[in-house]
């Protein structure tokens, strides 16, 4: 089974020190299997040589160790293009490949390239502020089952939510009812909703 990530939320440094993390837990000592990719040039965008390099290594075995891990930075800055030449490499690298996309603009990823990734939010705290009620709900419209995962974050980050606890309650209503089907986000969103009432309780 491919693994094809995408890690995308409003704090680079956020996603992008989780992507690094993972790949060090993969990788160990061999980081020469390590494959880093940004985008280049006037315009900031991946070539088509890098495009074509991607293709590439991510059909070949490690030369040594288990695993090879190539992430993509600002997955965004791709052609339709280029994007679109790397579709059969997400959807069969080689086994022990495992190919990290990092982007900060979610909705200028192609869907055909979003279906083959499995999504992983990082909400962080862009430019030192705690994230808004409007960048979280921004998150549903694109993936409602990942947005969900991203509420259950702000309570495990700890922020200070009471004063908005009409609006989270609200997007509470909203998520509980676009994945009625997934019982164990409603589980996490039930949880969520008693620690808000609670802290309704306490102020």
């Amino acid at each position: 089974m491919s693994d094809v990530r995408i890690y995308f939320g409003p704090s680079r440094d956020s996603y992008t020190k989780a992507a690094l993390e993972y790949a060090q837990e993969l990788l160990g000592s061999q980081i020469t299997n390590l494959r880093e990719y940004f985008p280049e040039g006037k315009t900031a965008m991946h070539s088509i040589s890098t495009i074509r390099e991607i293709k590439e290594e991510a059909m070949t075995r490690p030369f040594e160790g288990e695993h090879k891990v190539l992430i993509i930075h600002g997955a965004d800055r791709m052609l339709p293009s280029g994007a679109n030449a790397l579709l059969k490499t997400l959807e069969e690298p080689y086994e022990t490949t495992h190919i990290l996309l990092l982007t900060h603009d979610l909705d200028s990823i192609l869907p055909t390239i979003l279906s083959r990734c499995t999504k992983y939010p990082y909400l962080g705290k862009p430019e030192g502020n705690v994230l808004s009620l409007e960048q979280i709900d921004k998150l549903k419209e694109k993936a409602p089952f990942e947005w969900a995962t991203a509420v259950d974050q702000l309570l495990e980050q700890k922020l200070t939510i009471y004063k908005e606890v009409e609006g989270i309650s609200e997007l509470i209503s909203q998520a509980r009812e676009a994945i009625h089907c997934n019982m164990k986000l409603k589980n996490v969103l039930d949880g969520l909703h008693c620690q808000i009432q609670a802290g309704r309780h306490n102020t």
